[in-house]
C-alpha cells in the first residue's frame, strides 16, 4: 500500500486558487476505480476538516494537527508538525500543493510550483513577510523536492531558468480537472 500525505490547510475556511484545485484533485481521485486498494491518502489539516462529500471516501484518512496544547499557528503546523508526521505516519511521499516545502522537511516530496509564485516573491505587491516566505520556501522546494509539478510547459521552462531545476525533476500537469469546461468557455462566463 502506497501512503501519500497531503497538506490540506488550503481546504479550510474560504477557498482560493490552491484550495479549489486541491479539492478538485481529491474529488477526482475518489472516482478512480479501486484506487483505495493500493493507495492511502493521509490528509493533514491545521484546525478543521471541511464537510465536503468527497472527504468521506475510504481512500482518505484525515488528521487535524493543531489544537489543545499545540497552537493553531500556520508555522507550527507547516514547518514542524508536517515534517514530524512524515516519519511518524510512515509515508512514502508527501504532496505540498502550496508552492513551498517546510523548512525542516527531509523526505520524499512533490511540490507544486509556478512561475507566477517566483514573480510574486521577487517583484509582487504582497506584504514583505509573504514575499520573504515565498523566496525562502519556494527556493527550498525547488532545491529539495524530488518532483516539482507545474501547470504548463511555459511555466516549467521559466522554473528551470529561475531555479535551475532539471527536466528529470519537473512534471507538467495542466490543471485540466474541471470536466467539460474549456478555458475559452470559462472566460465567456
Amino acid at each position: 500500500m502506497i501512503r501519500i500525505g497531503i497538506e490540506c490547510e488550503q481546504l479550510e475556511g474560504k477557498r482560493f486558487g490552491v484550495g479549489h484545485t486541491l479539492a478538485q484533485l481529491l474529488d477526482a481521485a475518489t472516482k478512480v476505480p479501486d484506487v483505495e486498494k493500493n493507495h492511502r491518502f493521509i490528509l493533514y489539516f491545521k484546525s478543521e476538516i471541511p464537510n465536503d462529500a468527497f472527504l468521506a471516501h475510504p481512500l482518505f484518512e484525515k488528521k487535524i494537527l493543531t489544537g489543545g496544547m499545540i497552537p493553531r499557528s500556520f508555522n507550527v503546523f507547516y514547518h514542524i508538525l508536517l515534517p514530524i508526521r512524515y516519519f511518524f505516519d510512515r509515508l512514502d511521499c508527501f504532496f505540498f500543493p502550496s508552492y513551498m516545502l517546510p523548512a525542516f522537511f527531509i523526505g520524499k516530496a512533490v511540490v507544486v510550483l509556478t512561475n507566477d509564485v517566483y514573480w510574486e516573491a521577487h517583484h509582487g505587491t504582497l506584504p514583505f513577510k509573504y514575499r520573504l516566505a515565498y523566496r525562502l520556501f519556494c527556493w527550498w522546494a525547488a532545491k529539495r523536492a524530488q518532483r516539482i509539478m507545474t501547470i504548463s510547459r511555459f511555466s516549467a521552462d521559466e522554473l528551470k531558468a529561475f531555479y535551475g531545476i532539471s527536466d528529470a525533476r519537473l512534471v507538467v500537469n495542466s490543471w485540466g480537472l474541471e470536466q467539460g469546461i474549456t478555458a475559452f468557455e470559462k472566460n465567456d462566463e
